[in-house]
C-alpha cells in the first residue's frame, strides 16, 4: 500500500510539473509578465473578455478552474507522505510549492508569474482538505466508525 501511495504522489508531480512547465502554450508567451498584485490580471481578462468572445472567456475560466483543480489532490498526497502533518503546515506547504513554481516559470521563462495562480493553487489545497475531511467524516459514520 504504502509503495502505491508513493507511486500515485510521483505520477501527481510528473503531471504537475509536466502542466505547469511544458503543456500548451508556454513557451509562446511575450515576455514572460510577472504580477504581484492580486486580482489585477484575472479582473483585466474578465472584463475585457465579452461574451462576443466566447474562446477567449472558456480560456480564462479553464485557466481559473485548471489551477484550482491542479491543487486538490495535493493535501491528499502530502498527508500520505508526512501524516503527521497538520491542515495549516500542509497549506503552508502547497502555498510554498505554488510559489516555488511560478518563481520557476518566471525563471526559466516557462510562463507567466502570476500570484494569482498562487491564490488559486491555495484555493485548491483549502478545497482538497475540505473534501478530504467530508470524505473521511461521511465514509468513518456511515460505517459506525469515528474520527
Amino acid at each position: 500500500m504504502k509503495s502505491l501511495k508513493y507511486f500515485i504522489a510521483s505520477f501527481y508531480i510528473l503531471i504537475t510539473g509536466y502542466i505547469v512547465f511544458f503543456q500548451g502554450t508556454r513557451d509562446h508567451i511575450r515576455n514572460h509578465p510577472l504580477n504581484l498584485i492580486p486580482l489585477r490580471s484575472r479582473i483585466h481578462e474578465l472584463r475585457d473578455s465579452s461574451w462576443h468572445q466566447p474562446v477567449l472567456a472558456i480560456k480564462i475560466y479553464a485557466n481559473i478552474i485548471g489551477n484550482i483543480l491542479l491543487f486538490i489532490p495535493f493535501p491528499i498526497i502530502i498527508t500520505w507522505i508526512f501524516p503527521k502533518l497538520s491542515d495549516r503546515l500542509v497549506l503552508l506547504f502547497a502555498a510554498a510549492s505554488s510559489i516555488m513554481i511560478e518563481v520557476l516559470q518566471y525563471y526559466f521563462q516557462r510562463g507567466c508569474c502570476d500570484i494569482d495562480d498562487v491564490i488559486l493553487n491555495v484555493a485548491g489545497c483549502i478545497t482538497g482538505q475540505v473534501l478530504m475531511k467530508w470524505f473521511y467524516k461521511t465514509n468513518f459514520t456511515a460505517s459506525g466508525l469515528s474520527l
